[in-house]
C-alpha cells in the first residue's frame, strides 16, 4: 500500500494545499484507491495541534508505510521519519 496526499483535482499535494490522503494497493498489475482520509491542516494553531492531527492520520494507515507528498518537510517528515515511513516527493497524477 502507498498513501499520497493529493489535492482536490486528484494531483500530488504539499500539506499546504486542502486535499486528502488516498491510500493506493496493488492489485495484480494495477493500483486501485482503498480508501480516502480526510487532513486539513490550514486551520491549526499552531506545532502542537499539527502534530496530533498527523499523529492520528498516522494510525489511520494502518499497516501502510509508504507516504508520497509534493513536499515531504518540517513537522510531516518527523512524524512519518518517526513512525517508520518511508517518505517520498512526487508531482502529477498518482495513477
Amino acid at each position: 500500500m502507498i498513501a499520497v496526499y493529493v489535492n482536490e483535482e486528484g494531483n500530488t499535494a504539499s500539506l499546504n494545499e486542502r486535499g486528502c490522503v488516498r491510500i493506493y494497493y496493488k492489485d495484480k498489475s494495477d493500483w486501485s484507491v482503498k480508501s480516502n482520509i480526510p487532513l486539513n491542516l490550514d486551520n491549526l494553531l499552531g506545532i502542537t495541534e499539527v502534530r496530533a492531527s498527523m499523529k492520528c492520520m498516522v494510525k489511520l494507515l494502518g499497516e501502510c508505510r509508504i507516504f508520497v507528498a509534493k513536499e515531504v518537510v518540517g513537522q510531516l517528515y518527523y512524524v512519518l521519519e518517526a513512525s517508520g515511513f518511508d517518505t517520498f516527493e512526487a508531482e502529477g497524477r498518482p495513477e
